[in-house]
């Protein structure tokens, strides 16, 4: 049974505690990682891209349907030694909902594995 996800309410992860990375994919000598933590005591997820190069896009895909479909939240063009993270998506107990990272090199686009 399908959940409703959308992109609001996200926010700056900035001072988010207990962070880690939950999915993670090597593109181009980059990480591309879909990163959990808590803010005020709930748990979100974002995404990170590190070694950023100027141009470089990232965001948030979010499923309800447990992956057949996505939205995208938070897209960001990234600048080198900028913020290189979106905001915050909360995450859901339902395992019909999943999280990727997403990012755009110049040319094709990557994601890493999907969290559910």
């Amino acid at each position: 049974m399908a959940v409703s996800v959308s992109c609001d309410g996200m926010v700056d992860p900035a001072d988010a505690t207990a962070k880690s990375d939950v999915e993670s994919a090597k593109v181009e000598g980059r990480t591309l990682e879909l990163r959990q933590g808590l803010i005020n005591g709930v748990q979100y997820c974002w995404a990170r891209l590190t070694d950023t190069k100027n141009g470089d896009a990232i965001w948030l895909e979010i499923s309800g349907d447990g992956g057949e479909t996505w939205i995208k939240c938070g897209r960001r063009t990234l600048e080198s030694g900028q913020r290189n993270y979106t905001d915050a998506q909360r995450t859901s107990s339902s395992s019909d909902v999943c999280m990727r990272a997403a990012t755009q090199l110049v040319g094709p686009n990557y994601r890493t594995a999907s969290w559910c």
